[in-house]
């Protein structure tokens, strides 16, 4: 679970903000309350080219003594025009992955997962958006139940 103090809030959106600007433009809009919605938006390309994908890095915090608490993340990566989407999320005490691959739209799109860090997610996306990776949900399992 990560546990930040305001002030190490803050400089992780802005790290985040200025770290993700390679990959193309970068909105961040957040939420103020507890609990506390930040959502950061990566254009690529983004820098006036067709847009090829679009990554959404949702986080809901909440101040427990003093203390930012990650509680919800979603971490997407969705390629434009599509199919093809590779996803992170915890919600509900669970994690679990999302992909769709783009050679096999129509197989199901749920897969079990883990904890995963939000800089460990953007790379796994650069990866993918930079073709050192293949876009494909080979090796992930369904989940149990």
């Amino acid at each position: 679970m990560t546990r930040l103090r305001p002030q190490q809030l803050d400089q992780r959106v802005s790290t985040v903000e200025g770290a993700f600007r390679r990959l193309g433009h970068v909105d961040v809009a957040r939420q103020e309350d507890s609990p506390r919605t930040i959502v950061i938006t990566v254009t690529h390309p983004g820098w006036g080219a067709l847009t090829i994908a679009q990554l959404y890095f949702v986080e809901t915090w909440v101040l427990i003594g003093g203390l930012w608490t990650l509680t919800r993340y979603a971490y997407d990566l969705l390629l434009r025009p599509g199919p093809g989407r590779f996803g992170f999320h915890r919600h509900d005490g669970t994690y679990h992955t999302h992909c769709i691959d783009p050679a096999h739209p129509e197989r199901d799109h749920h897969f079990a997962g883990g904890l995963v860090d939000l800089f460990a997610a953007f790379d796994r996306f650069t990866a993918l958006l930079n073709g050192k990776e293949p876009l494909t949900c080979v090796g992930l399992r369904l989940p149990r139940g």
